[in-house]
């Protein structure tokens, strides 16, 4: 009787290990889609903001990998306001598209405010949008080093007009997917703000704006 006790207990075990990964999975699956909802909403207020005020938007993104860009299209109508996304996820890329100098990454490294700014500026400067969100980070799980861990994670924001420039640094936490997807919240989130503050331009880009206001995201 003992092997055979040994084995219902071992199927028994067997099923609780299955329904505690099913619903492991299952509570993975909702966390996902209610960050999915919220990703789609900002979105969308995003760019009935910009539609609103007649401005553009691009895109500068290493570690988000196009999902910025992927959420923005998502919604019905964004070709009138979303110029593009470039995903440069290589220096190589960052330097050759973008413009970021090979010695502003060695002397500062890819995830950092310098280079951040100066991918949002290349975007900006290549799809002459009104507006550019520029993404840098480590989503792991490796690739962290010291001063600069996984989570860490540099977003900026540029505008077409003097003095509209932010940036901040992020510390994140959770599994790679987490990472991202927290990352393109906090840019969409920065950016809304940022887009609320503009007031409507009546004069071209690149002329003297009095008017215009200083990005504080």
């Amino acid at each position: 009787m003992r092997p055979k006790l040994i084995l219902g207990l071992s199927k028994f075990q067997g099923g609780c290990l299955l329904a505690k990964s099913k619903f492991v999975a299952y509570r993975k699956l909702m966390k996902n889609s209610i960050a999915t909802s919220s990703l789609h909403t900002l979105s969308a207020a995003v760019g009935e903001l910009m539609a609103q005020k007649g401005l553009t938007l691009t895109a500068a993104e290493s570690c988000t990998g196009g999902g910025i860009a992927h959420y923005l299209t998502a919604i019905p109508g964004s070709s009138r306001w979303f110029e593009g996304s470039v995903v440069a996820y290589s220096n190589q890329t960052k330097q050759r598209i973008l413009g970021v100098s090979s010695r502003l990454i060695q002397r500062c490294g890819a995830v950092s405010e310098p280079v951040v700014l100066a991918m949002a500026r290349g975007a900006l400067a290549l799809n002459e949008a009104d507006f550019s969100i520029a993404v840098s980070g480590i989503a792991g799980p490796g690739g962290g080093v010291p001063g600069k861990p996984v989570g860490t994670v540099w977003i900026a924001w540029v505008g077409a007009y003097k003095g509209e420039e932010s940036s901040q640094c992020f510390q994140f936490t959770g599994d790679r997917e987490a990472v991202r997807d927290s990352a393109i919240e906090q840019a969409l989130k920065g950016m809304l703000a940022i887009v609320s503050q503009r007031e409507v331009a009546t004069v071209e880009k690149g002329d003297i704006i009095e008017k215009s206001t200083v990005m504080n995201a």
